[in-house]
């Protein structure tokens, strides 16, 4: 579907004016609540939902996740709570790549405390991921560099077509 340009003086039709928002409103295909991904001290790993060769029709560039996470840690003066996300990505029938070098610091923090944020990535699909498919895998780990104890929390994870 192709966007439709207005100008001035013209009379827009409600059918084309709706395609053009069809074009630009978010694709919400998922909304991840669950705890798949949730560590404490350790490291948990959580496939998301495939994305299905329809569904991927419709990605006019990228696809986006939202990660949204809360942390808690705690750690004696001078050791550090860490908490870690790393993101994987496989064309349907394929095998699991790093989205970036491994695991990415979410959170590292002297003495602890509790933290939210979201992570948002943006992937640009492959022609085979368009064409067969596709998935990701979240994984999160969280440690200590003395005896205290640091979690991480999946609050919502979005998948979206864009």
């Amino acid at each position: 579907m192709a966007w439709t340009e207005f100008t001035n003086g013209t009379t827009a039709d409600a059918d084309e004016v709706n395609a053009n928002f069809d074009l630009v409103k978010d694709n919400v295909i998922d909304i991840y609540e669950g705890d798949g991904f949730d560590t404490s001290g350790a490291e948990d790993t959580h496939e998301l939902t495939a994305i299905t060769i329809v569904q991927m029709a419709t990605v006019q560039s990228y696809v986006k996740l939202s990660i949204s996470t809360y942390t808690t840690g705690s750690a004696a003066d001078d050791h550090y709570c860490t908490a870690q996300l790393k993101i994987e990505v496989k064309e349907t029938g394929g095998a699991y790549a790093d989205v970036y070098d491994g695991y990415q610091y979410i959170v590292r923090s002297s003495g602890g405390g509790a933290f939210a944020g979201t992570v948002n990535y943006y992937h640009t699909p492959t022609a085979g991921e368009i064409a067969n498919g596709m998935q990701f895998r979240i994984s999160a780990k969280s440690s200590n560099t003395d005896t205290g104890n640091t979690t991480v929390k999946n609050r919502q994870t979005v998948t979206q077509l864009l």
